[in-house]
């Protein structure tokens, strides 16, 4: 069964109060900021400073990521090295401790979702819509109880 079977079937008429959302900081500041002085050019060479430095530190993120990932399995090794029973590593200075969490693997989601509406347990599904299936819905003329589209604005930088 699929998420928009899955919806089909709960398929309410309760109409659910609208929520108020207040906007996000930058659009308030935005609004309130209306009569600045500052002069076009400057406002986007500073957001593009912004951009260029936010790239910057996702990039070093990314090597960091890598090189932790890297230093990992080597540890793990070591750790391997002395026995399936070890659960820590210790230096001089700290311990690393080796942890495990059970995670969840689907392995055939129409079994799943089967097995979620008849049993309705609901509590293991996470509250997020995939938002390029949202769209597409909407943008073919197709709506969906409970939802309803809005627009996040933003601003787009291209170099020229």
């Amino acid at each position: 069964m699929l998420p928009h079977e899955i919806a089909a079937h709960l398929g309410t008429n309760k109409q659910a109060a609208p929520q108020i959302v207040e906007p996000p900081p930058f659009i308030a500041q935005a609004e309130t900021a209306q009569g600045s002085p500052r002069k076009t050019a400057h406002i986007i060479r500073d957001m593009v400073q912004v951009r260029d430095e936010r790239r910057s530190i996702a990039k070093r993120d990314k090597e960091l990521i890598a090189q932790w990932d890297e230093l990992k399995a080597q540890l793990l090794a070591k750790m391997k090295e002395q026995g399936d029973d070890i659960s820590s590593i210790s230096s001089k200075s700290h311990t690393a401790t080796k942890t495990a969490d059970t995670v969840p693997i689907v392995d055939d989601w129409d079994q799943f979702y089967q097995w979620l509406w008849e049993t309705k347990s609901w509590h293991l599904m996470q509250r997020r819509i995939a938002v390029g299936a949202f769209r597409e819905v909407i943008d073919s003329g197709g709506e969906i109880p409970g939802l309803r589209p809005d627009e996040k604005v933003d601003i787009s930088l291209t170099a020229r």
